[in-house]
């Protein structure tokens, strides 16, 4: 349900495409995370929408800490096409549904909300898979550790907090299917963490959010991972995860081989149960 989803238009001026097109548009994005979830994580929360010059969804801004909101920023001459293809507000709905941490973890709040905001669209029918898997291709390897480069608690580069984040999290859903044998995937691990409470509203510590999340699947896995990579500035073999999972650069985009030996876990990824 999204019911407890209400929605506050603070014009500079009136949009052009009209309040029921903003209304929709924030309508859509709180059920591709009540899909993702099986119900919209917090009780309320409340969407902020400044309506200013220009066009296009400029910014969003979760907010926290008592309540759960979202400011977002959209231009008067924003069109319903933009609007129908925005990411920005299910990116922002992604933080409401965790708890806040520690800045130094803000790499995996951001990387949450980068990685989960394309499954959700596209188990909503909203995201083509070539289209999720070409972006992940491309967008992770700017997460990859430079050569000096920072861990990542405590980053604060912006590759490494949203791409490296995000791979993290891909690493994690892979793990997760692989050790349970198709039985869990990432999403049993939020749903627990939401189950008890780790929205917005509240502030947990990283050990806390990392063994809820893994009491969601029965194994000690996302923990295990965040002590491999936090603390050191680990490279990913991105390229021997996107071929196990069977997606090859092409000249345009990506190619999905369901021959590769994990292209039953890369469907079940965007599958709308998440299992294989």
């Amino acid at each position: 349900s999204v019911t407890g989803v209400q929605t506050c238009a603070l014009p500079i001026s009136e949009p052009e495409v009209g309040d029921d097109a903003i209304e929709q548009w924030v309508t859509l994005a709180a059920q591709d995370i009540a899909g993702y979830f099986g119900g919209f994580p917090p009780e309320r929360a409340v969407v902020f929408v400044l309506v200013e010059d220009g066009r296009g969804i400029h910014e969003g801004t979760a907010l926290g800490n008592g309540g759960a909101g979202v400011i977002v920023r959209v231009g008067r001459e924003v069109t319903g096409k933009a609007l129908a293809s925005d990411w920005i507000l299910t990116h922002e709905m992604v933080h409401l549904s965790m708890p806040g941490l520690a800045r130094k973890h803000r790499w995996l709040e951001e990387g949450l909300a980068t990685y989960l905001e394309p499954i959700a669209r596209a188990q909503a029918g909203r995201l083509a898979p070539e289209e999720v898997w070409a972006e992940w291709y491309v967008g992770m390897q700017k997460g990859q550790p430079a050569p000096g480069d920072e861990v990542l608690d405590g980053t604060e580069r912006w590759g490494r907090i949203y791409w490296g984040g995000a791979a993290f999290w891909l690493m994690a859903e892979v793990a997760i299917h692989d050790e349970t044998n198709g039985a869990k995937s990432l999403r049993d691990c939020l749903r627990a963490v939401a189950n008890k409470g780790g929205t917005i509203e509240n502030r947990w510590s990283v050990r806390k959010f990392l063994e809820t999340c893994d009491a969601g699947v029965g194994e000690r896995i996302v923990v295990r991972l965040y002590e491999e990579v936090a603390s050191e500035a680990v490279e990913i073999d991105l390229e021997g995860l996107f071929e196990r999972l069977g997606v090859t650069k092409q000249f345009a985009g990506v190619r999905l081989d369901d021959e590769a030996p994990e292209a039953r876990v890369r469907r079940a990824i965007l599958m709308p149960t998440g299992r294989l």
